[in-house]
Order: C-alpha cells, then sequence, then structure tokens
C-alpha cells in the first residue's frame, strides 16, 4: 500500500484538536484499583447459603435475627427492612424443623430475639415452640396472606421514610428493591395487580406517606395503584433485570459501589439472605442470569470505576463460573490499540471492491485531488456514513478513514453512535493508564509520558463545552514501526453522534 503523507495525519489531528474549547471544563472521572476482588458467598443449599451469609457478616453477636422460609416467596420478600432496623441477619429455615447448623449458628450470634416473618402454613409452630424452649422470645409476624404480612411487617419498620410497593405474584422488583429499602428504613408492601388491599390503602391513607416507588410495569402494577398512591413513582423497565438497573440508577446517591452483589434472577433465597448484608455497606444487589443482560452489562461498564470487590451469592450452580469470568474479564480492558481499528467488518487499508463486497454499492461515490497530500481521495457514501480511500496513480485504492453517524453499525470494542460516553470511556481505560487532565486535554500517558508524539505512545484528548460536559474524544497511537491511528467520537448529551477511524503511515 502506498504510504500516506505524515501531513494528511497531522490535518486529520489538528482538525480533532480545534474541537477543543478553549474554556475547557474537564468532567469528573473516577479512579479505582481494577483489580477487581471477587469472593463466593456459598454453601451446599440455600439454607447452607444463608448460614454463609450470616456468619460472613456477622462474625460477632448479633441480639436479633430474621427467620423466613425458604420453600416460598411472598412472606420472605418484607423482611429485609426490618432485619437492617434490628441489624439482623436473614436466616432461612425448612417449614417444620431447625437443622443443627441453624441452632448452632444461632447460639454462635447469642440471639436473644427472633422474628419469624410468616404463619404457621409456612414456618410450623413446631419451629417457634422449640426456639421458645431454648430461651429465646419469638416474635411471629404474619397476616392471613402475603399482603397482610407485608403489612405487618410495615407497621414494625415504620413508614416515615416513604414506602416501596411491589407485586406479591413473583420475587424479581421485590428482590432488586430489597437492600435500597432496607437502607431508606422503607417497607416493601405487596400489592394484586390492579388494587391495593383495603387494609393497606387504610394504613397509607392514615399514616400520610412522604414518598411511594412502585417498582415494575403495568403487566405486574396497574396505573390505578400509582393514581392511589400520592408522591408516588414507578421504577420499571422491560424485563426484571431491566427493573433491576432502573432501580440502582434511582438510589445512585444513596449507594457505595465499592462493592456489588451478584445474585440469581431466576430464584429468590440467595438474594433474600443477602440483601440486609448488602444494605449494612449500601451495596446493591444486581441481579443476573447466565447471559447477561444488555441493561446490567452496560450498567456495570458505566460503574466500572467505582466497582472493586463483587460478592457472589449462591453456588456455581446458580451463578457459575462463566458468568463470574465474563464480568470479570470487562475489568481488564486495555487502551485504545491498532487491533481497534475496524467498523463492522471493515478495516483500514482494505480495497474499495472488498468494502462494497461486505456492505454492499454505496449511495454515491465521488473523486477529489488532495493538493497538499498530492494524492486522489475517494469517498464511497452509504446511509449511515462514509469510507474514504487513499487512490494513488496505479489505480488501487486504500480505506484511510470512515465515519458512522448513524445506529446500528459496530465500531471498535462493540461501541455504537447512540451509546453513552461513559462506556466507551470504560472500554478503553486501562490501569496503568489512568486518565489525567491538563490544559483541556484528557489523555492516557504511557511511561510517564503526556501528550506529545513520542515513539510507542498512546495517548487521548477530549474537549467539553462550557458546562463541563464532553463533546469529542480522541484516541491516538503513534511510533515507528506501526505506524499512526486515530479514534475520534463526537458526543451531544452523553451520547455518541459520530465515529471516526483513521491511519497514516510514518
Amino acid at each position: 500500500m502506498k504510504k500516506i503523507k505524515l501531513l494528511k495525519l497531522a490535518m486529520i489531528f489538528s482538525f480533532c484538536i480545534s474541537l477543543i474549547s478553549s474554556s475547557f471544563v474537564p468532567p469528573t472521572v473516577a479512579q479505582s484499583a481494577y483489580n477487581l476482588q471477587v469472593q463466593r458467598l456459598a454453601g451446599a443449599d440455600k439454607y447452607a447459603t444463608s448460614l454463609e451469609i450470616c456468619k460472613y457478616g456477622w462474625p460477632g453477636s448479633s441480639k436479633y435475627a430474621v427467620i423466613a422460609t425458604g420453600e416460598d416467596f411472598p412472606d420472605a420478600l418484607s423482611a429485609a427492612p426490618l432485619a437492617k432496623k434490628y441489624n439482623a441477619p436473614i436466616i432461612l429455615i425448612e417449614k417444620n424443623s431447625l437443622r443443627e447448623k441453624i441452632y448452632e449458628e444461632i447460639a454462635r450470634l447469642k440471639v436473644k430475639n427472633i422474628f419469624i416473618i410468616g404463619g404457621t402454613s409456612v414456618i410450623s409452630q413446631n419451629v417457634e415452640d422449640q426456639l421458645v424452649k431454648r430461651g429465646i422470645v419469638v416474635n411471629r409476624i404474619c397476616g392471613i396472606d402475603r399482603y397482610e404480612t407485608s403489612l405487618k411487617v410495615a407497621q414494625e419498620v415504620g413508614v416515615e421514610e416513604g414506602v416501596v410497593i411491589a407485586t406479591g405474584s413473583n420475587f424479581a422488583d421485590a428482590l432488586s428493591i430489597a437492600p435500597v429499602a432496607a437502607i431508606k428504613g422503607m417497607p416493601i408492601l405487596l400489592t394484586k395487580r390492579d388494587n391495593l388491599q383495603d387494609t393497606v390503602t387504610e394504613y397509607l391513607t392514615a399514616k400520610s406517606i412522604s414518598k411511594a416507588y412502585v417498582i415494575g410495569g403495568t403487566a405486574v402494577v396497574s396505573e390505578n395503584i400509582i393514581h392511589a398512591l400520592p408522591h408516588s413513582k414507578r421504577l420499571a423497565g422491560n424485563t426484571q433485570y431491566d427493573t433491576n438497573i432502573a432501580i440502582l440508577k434511582e438510589f445512585r446517591g444513596d449507594l457505595n459501589l465499592n462493592t456489588v452483589f451478584l445474585a440469581t434472577g431466576n430464584n429468590f433465597p440467595d438474594a433474600l439472605s443477602g440483601s440486609v448484608l448488602a444494605a449494612n455497606s449500601n451495596s446493591p444487589t444486581i441481579l443476573i442470569d447466565r447471559d447477561i443482560n444488555h441493561s446490567t452489562k452496560n450498567y456495570l461498564i458505566s460503574e466500572y470505576n467505582s466497582i472493586q470487590k463483587m460478592m457472589v451469592l449462591g453456588g456455581t450452580s446458580v451463578i457459575d463460573d462463566y458468568v463470574v469470568s465474563s464480568i470479570i474479564n470487562r475489568f481488564s480492558v486495555e487502551p485504545f490499540k491498532e487491533k481497534d481499528l475496524n467498523v463492522a467488518e471493515i478495516s483500514l487499508g482494505m480495497s474499495e471492491k472488498k468494502v462494497i463486497e461486505i456492505m454492499g454499492s454505496p449511495l454515491t461515490k465521488s473523486e477529489f485531488y488532495d493538493e497538499a497530500c498530492h494524492e486522489n481521495i475517494m469517498t464511497l457514501k452509504y446511509s449511515w456514513g462514509e469510507v474514504s480511500l487513499e487512490h494513488p496513480q496505479d489505480d488501487k485504492t486504500y480505506v484511510f478513514w470512515i465515519t458512522v453517524r448513524a445506529p446500528g453499525i459496530c465500531g471498535p470494542r462493540n461501541t455504537f453512535v447512540g451509546d453513552d460516553i461513559s462506556l466507551v470511556l470504560n472500554r478503553f481505560r486501562n490501569d496503568d493508564y489512568p486518565v489525567e487532565y491538563n490544559n483541556g486535554y484528557m489523555y492516557k500517558p504511557l511511561y510517564g509520558k503526556d501528550y506529545k508524539y513520542i515513539d510507542g505512545h498512546y495517548w487521548g484528548s477530549a474537549s467539553c463545552d462550557q458546562s463541563g460536559n464532553l463533546t469529542s474524544v480522541y484516541y491516538g497511537i503513534d511510533g515507528p514501526g506501526f505506524g499512526s491511528y486515530g479514534l475520534s467520537y463526537m458526543v451531544n448529551n452523553g451520547k455518541v453522534m459520530e465515529y471516526s477511524i483513521g491511519l497514516g503511515i510514518m
């Protein structure tokens, strides 16, 4: 391939630098160690896992404990705010008896008071009698059904900080909000789809609640309930995982993401057992499946600078090592490199024939003579953007610049037009080369060098408007032996509006 003159790269780079505002206000970029710690809390089954969570979170004594069934979810869902109020672990048990290991854990904790959540149909009278015989004060909280049980728990927790309304028909939405509800001291009230229980309505009316968060979409909690509640706000997504992330974003200011908890979204016991443990460190619980939801992936990427430890709740039968590894791998992101220079299946240096073979015929094709570089430049225009090719005298063509302006075309590191720029920045970060600021530039220095043409040098720059919002980001590599490369993103309202890659051989 005929070499593209360095002047061409200089012209491209000068254009990018001209975008940088003279009144640059650097955006806030948090930094973390990036050597992510992972710890799994698991036992042979859900009951043993709840004991492992208890031992980890309460290594000393605890005056209180909360006991809930591990066999079905409805009564247990409202337990987290109550447990947090009394700094108590949640211990899952079977209906008719207490395992010896559970007795041992209660004794180790020196528990004096136990709350049993649910009636004798879920936790038998025999269990309560066994505890009383051991000198423990037992307070059973229950109603005629799951809805009234949640109300009884709410009366014990109090509603001064507001309430959470979630469906009693499944567990995912209540579990998503459980750590947050516990942190903020908001009880979780369960509801049917169309109307609140009369007893719940009467209670909330009498208490004049200040705020109500309704969890889940209209398929699980109707608009009737929203209208019946003063100061209400719905938090929902298309799936249980989207709803989980909507909750975490809403309460970002209340959460400390230094540690996050991972729990399966396919069953309730592990997330329930871990909910109060997460709340004790103001941490979120992130619900995951084997195929990690798109919203969850983006959330993890956007918060990578904050997350330093992941606590995995449950054994490999509920969250296998493959899932954990796939998340960990996203924390080891290299800086921009020459291998990133591709858009869809097009790469720099490709011929015109190959581009058309992959992307189809362009809408238009034009040529002009570049006086500065003494070369013909060909431009293939598509509905999504354009491809520029060097067109020397020998009639061979080579791609040297690609611009994408429409969604749907995959760029470097799986970035797309429309992505949050924060996701893009995190995909190119690396723990050895922290982002820094100097005179309006954001750059990633190598070898302690700042922004200059340095052999083997990786660098980047960013521009902002007067309010400090990013308007463009540019990454580059230059050095003898592998040429000079550029990757730029144009940004508006935090979203990628356009991206380009370009090449100059030295």
